[in-house]
């Protein structure tokens, strides 16, 4: 079995992880799956070592998949930015007690003009990291899943 073939299934298993709304068929880009549809909760900077959280707009982000490409689109909004998929082997996060565990996710990256981008989502949070070019800051968006599953599939 090869690479694309092991994305394309994780990322099909992962859809019904991340299934939050059902989107209109002309919604959904043409081989794509809806992932999940996520609400800005945060933006923050660093600069010179120090973590600037500003207001969130309540911005809408909604995630499509056809296992190689996650492709994100923000409200209403017909563009949207295009993501490769890189990691699809889980996410580390830290616990409540300070351990380090691994959650089922994706990991992709994208760099348009000279500014490159890193997305982290998971079945509750999306995280987009900017590196804008000749800038000394770093930008991070981090969004919440908007309805959770009734029941949760991963324990």
């Amino acid at each position: 079995m090869g690479r694309r073939q092991i994305v394309g299934i994780i990322a099909a298993v992962l859809s019904l992880f991340f299934s939050s709304f059902s989107a209109q068929a002309e919604e959904v880009p043409l081989g794509f799956n809806l992932i999940g549809t996520y609400q800005a909760e945060e933006y923050a900077k660093v600069r010179s070592g120090e973590y600037l959280i500003r207001p969130s707009a309540a911005l809408i982000y909604r995630v499509y998949s056809n296992g190689a490409e996650l492709k994100v689109f923000t409200d209403n909004v017909v563009e949207h930015q295009t993501f490769e998929v890189y990691r699809s082997d889980g996410i580390a996060t830290d616990t409540t007690t300070g351990d380090t565990q691994i959650v089922p996710g994706i990991q992709a990256r994208s760099t348009s003009g000279s500014s490159l981008k890193q997305l982290t989502l998971t079945k509750n949070k999306l995280t987009v990291t900017s590196f804008p070019p000749l800038s000394s800051e770093i930008l991070i968006m981090r969004a919440q899943v908007m309805i959770p599953r009734a029941e949760p599939i991963i324990e």
